[in-house]
């Protein structure tokens, strides 16, 4: 009776582990078919975007940061990347008279802030889509954007945020 049993419970352990092994494998499929669905979406998401020749102005203070972001967004999204090192420099790139899609202003910058950088740009009414990114989340800086309203987002900046904010315009 002893091995009988035995081989009952091996049988039905084997049953188990046959049913667990079908069900992760059909999990496994659909999630790979609605990957792939999104990822088709995405691509489809991302020719938009190039069709839109975006012209982005990126202003942060560390310049590896700033040509690594403007070689990936040129690459990525086929967009019109010019950086700049400070919020000076922004300022004087509309007074320039140079037209821009979005802004990615970096909060953390040493002679104008980002919120300051902000707020002049805001006085000589530039309507570009302004985006604050920082590394630190937790910074004073952080909580003055959010204070004016603002949604910092934090860097590095994930391709699915870039896409967001790229077909909201």
């Amino acid at each position: 009776m002893l091995i009988y049993d035995s081989w009952l419970l091996k049988r039905s352990l084997r049953t188990q582990i046959i049913f667990i092994t079908i069900c992760r494998f059909l999990v496994s499929a659909k999630s790979e078919r609605s990957l792939i669905k999104a990822q088709k979406h995405d691509m489809g998401n991302i020719e938009a975007i190039k069709e839109k020749g975006l012209r982005i102005l990126l202003v942060d203070d560390e310049e590896r940061f700033r040509r690594a972001m403007a070689r990936y967004l040129r690459s990525q999204f086929k967009t019109d990347v010019r950086h700049v090192g400070s919020g000076r420099a922004a300022i004087q790139e509309f007074e320039k008279g140079n037209p821009y899609d979005v802004v990615f202003l970096d909060l953390m910058m040493p002679d104008l802030t980002g919120v300051q950088t902000y707020l002049e740009l805001k006085k000589k009414n530039v309507t570009s889509r302004i985006v604050f990114m920082s590394a630190h989340s937790n910074s004073e800086e952080w909580e003055k954007a959010e204070q004016l309203g603002l949604d910092p987002i934090a860097k590095p900046i994930t391709d699915e945020k870039f896409a967001e904010i790229f077909s909201e315009l």
